[in-house]
């Protein structure tokens, strides 16, 4: 393999991972997609909280190390990948 081919062959592996994980990643997609969650408006403020552990499930199960952080307003989500 010549040093020009050694990109296009490692650049097919990522969009060949992509197709592969894309079900699973739409699939998890529509799951936070289908919470409510409006932050504007204060009938959603429990949806939002749903949203964010949500968010942060989905990013354990994507292998994250991700947690839901309280604020003054709503949550955050704080995540971190390793390795």
């Amino acid at each position: 393999m010549t040093k020009s081919q050694a990109p296009n062959g490692a650049l097919q592996r990522v969009l060949d991972r992509l197709a592969a994980e894309e079900p699973k990643a739409l699939e998890r997609l529509f799951r936070l997609l289908a919470i409510p969650s409006i932050s504007t408006d204060p009938a959603y403020h429990q949806s939002c909280l749903d949203a964010a552990e949500c968010c942060a499930i989905l990013l354990r199960e994507s292998g994250f190390k991700a947690r839901v952080v309280p604020t003054s307003g709503k949550p955050m989500v704080v995540g971190h990948c390793h390795g």
